[in-house]
Order: C-alpha cells, then structure tokens, then sequence
C-alpha cells in the first residue's frame, strides 16, 4: 500500500509511558496535526477501541467529505515493533464517510501511535492534512517498592545512576505526578527571585537496603551503547551511586542500556536525551540565536529593550515530562535575580511582563535549561521502573537597556 509520498527516516520524537496492560477508557490523545485538519474529520468523532483480550482494535472518525485517506501506525515501545521509522500502513475504505478500520496482532502491553492522512482526491497527499493519535495508558494499578533513577547532564557528557528501595510500593501514576508537579507550576509558569527547585521524595539516602553490601541492590554490570558508548565506575564519593563519562556521543542514535538485575542480564532501549537544537529570543524588533553550550570561556553578549522577552525554544527527544527553566543572574549584588520554570507543552513562550520588569538595567548571565523525563516499565519484565532524565542548556550574556 502506497501514500504516494516516502517515509522519512527520522528517530521518534516522544516516548509514552509504556507500558500497563491496562488502557484508559478515552485512549487517544491528540500530539500534533496540521491547521486545517478539522476541515477534513469530524472534530470529535476519532476515537480507538481495544478488543477485550487487547490483541487488536477499532480506530473510527468521519471524514466531512468523501475525501481520500490513509493511516500509518507504530508501536510507542522503541524495544517492539513496527517502529515509527518503518510503519504499517493502512489505506481508508473508498467512498466511505464513516470509517472504521481493524488494526490487528497488537501487543497488550503496549500503546500505538496512529497517523491519519486526509487529502482530496484531485490532489496528492502531501497537499493533504493530518492529525497524530497516542494511545492512553492507566498507571494508577501499577506499582513498584524499587526504581532505578539516571540522570544525564549533556554539555559535560556526564551521567549518574542510584537504586531506590522503600518498604511499600510506588504507585506509578503518583511517581508521574510527582515529577510533574516537581516545580508546582501555576498555569505552566513560575517565577521567583530565588532558585526553584523542589526534591523528590526518592533519594538515594532514604532508601532501605544494607549501602555496605548491597548499594545498588540488584543492578549490576550497567553499560550503554548506542547514543553513548561506556561502562559504569562505582562514584568516587558516593558508593551507592555509579557514574557514566562519556568521551562521545552519536546523538541520532538511541541509547540501549544493558545490565543485570539480580544476576540476571537485560536490555532496553530508549530515546536519546533530550537536547536544545535552537533557540531564538526576541525582544522590542531585535531578535538572536543562542547556542553557547562551552562550560569556560566568555559568553556572547546580547541587547535586549523594555519589552518581554519571547523564546522560540526547538527541543529535540522530548520526554513524557518536559521542562524548561530559565535563569537570569546579575553580577552586580544589588540587582534581582529572576528564577522561571515553564511545563514545556509548546516550542514558544513569553517571560511574563510582570517578571521582566522586576530585572533592573543592566547586565545579566541568562542560562536556559531543557529538563526531559522519560520512564520505562513493562509489567511483565523481572526489573524495576526506570527514570532517566536529562537535562541540556545554552547561556549568553543579557545586557538590559531602557
């Protein structure tokens, strides 16, 4: 089957929490889709339907006209196929306004992707619009009383990886919500004069287990490929945690995780860190590119005016949880310092007027981090939960003229 257009060949840009045998009622939700789609489907009236043993599914919409279409899918799991580089695809019933298509061999444990293409018939399919469906998961049954926790710091190339053990189990759908309301973010921003940052309640020096003879209790013989190539070495100041350096990395490639868990090798893979590939600031009718990443050295120095300033962040392999935080630092005492934290759901956003005009004239150190979450578990697999999360930033200089 044929859309009449090639596939590219780009890595999947979102990772789902995977991976429940259990799917939410109202199962899909919208990522992206072109402006005009609702001229071509019925708002509303797509919705997917998994079969009692989940082993397959309905996917239903109307189209407003008898309109050509077609659907390509994936599965969410970079571990199952097929993968979002290499879909299945499927071409819409002829003639037909509503359809209904079977989608069948499904794994249970795992969400799809569904991507609808609707065109005129006069025309091609990339004259066309589309709309991109993820399918829901519930977490709320699942539950774990271990997590192993890597956090990836991409400028220095550096990463750390620690085991949590309570008594009780962890819900997942609580550990989800407490990472999404790590920063308690009040309509998707927040903003303070102080640095912003709240713990999670699963450090490594709360956790149950004998640090002595057992640190990391089950995980053994961690190493990764893929994205990055290297063996673990036991943390030189913390023996219950483990340290990755990386002397490269192949940022197109997915990173696979290889270890065992108590004795017992596995392997998984998940999308690359997450990772700034541009940002754009605008202020008054000046507008400027930021790329510094260099730990030494002298920054760029940018002007900005009395108006806000507005971020055009492009983030490349975001997580299920993505945040952006902004510092703004001056070297003068005196000066203010303005600490802000977006929940990051589009790649443009403003400082909020109110904020801004808190910064005094002047010179200040603007760092923007882009904070990433994913977490990967399967029911069914003999490891715990991971939480891999990473964190990218640019830095320039900001002189503030009124």
């Amino acid at each position: 089957m044929s859309l009449g257009f090639k596939i590219p060949k780009i890595l999947g840009l979102l990772l789902l929490f995977t991976y429940s045998c259990k799917f939410e009622p109202n199962n899909l939700r919208s990522t992206l889709k072109s402006q005009n789609i609702y001229q071509h489907i019925a708002k509303g009236s797509v919705k997917f339907t998994r079969s009692s043993n989940l082993t397959s599914g309905n996917l239903e919409f109307t189209l407003l006209k008898p309109y050509a279409c077609a659907i390509k899918y994936w599965s969410d799991d970079l571990n199952e196929n097929p993968s979002e580089t290499s879909p299945k695809i499927f071409n819409c019933t002829s003639e037909e306004l509503e359809q209904n298509i079977t989608f069948s061999d499904l794994e249970t444990t795992v969400p799809y992707s569904f991507k609808i293409y609707v065109w005129p018939k006069a025309l091609s399919s990339e004259q066309g619009s589309y709309l991109t469906l993820k399918e829901r998961l519930s977490l709320k049954d699942l539950a774990s009383s271990e997590i192993v926790f890597h956090n990836y710091n991409s400028p220095r190339q550096t990463g750390e990886t620690y085991t949590f053990k309570s008594k009780d189990k962890h819900n997942l759908l609580d550990l989800r919500n407490k990472i999404l309301s790590k920063y308690s973010t009040d309509s998707g921003v927040r903003c303070q004069e102080s640095p912003i940052y709240s713990e999670l309640d699963y450090k490594r020096e709360s956790s149950q287990g004998d640090a002595t003879n057992r640190p990391l209790h089950g995980l053994s013989s961690l190493a990764t490929d893929g994205y990055a190539f290297a063996p673990t070495n036991a943390h030189p100041n913390y023996n219950t945690h483990l340290i990755h350096q990386f002397d490269s990395v192949e940022r197109l490639q997915n990173m696979e995780w290889q270890f065992k868990w108590n004795d017992v090798p596995h392997t998984f893979t998940s999308f690359p860190p997450g990772y700034i590939e541009g940002l754009e600031i605008k202020s008054n009718d000046l507008s400027f590119n930021i790329e510094h990443r260099d730990l030494m050295g002298t920054l760029p120095i940018h002007s900005t005016g009395a108006s806000t300033l507005e971020f055009e962040v492009n983030a490349i392999y975001p997580g299920q949880i993505n945040f952006v935080h902004l510092e703004f630092k001056s070297e003068i005492e005196a000066n203010p310092s303005l600490y802000c934290t977006y929940l990051y759901e589009n790649s443009k956003f403003v400082l909020p007027d109110q904020y801004y005009k808190t910064l005094n004239s002047g010179s200040y150190n603007m760092t923007l981090i882009y904070e990433s979450i994913q977490l990967h578990y399967k029911s069914h697999l003999q490891y715990p939960p991971w939480v891999i999360t990473s964190q990218d930033w640019v830095h320039a200089k900001i002189n503030k003229v009124l």
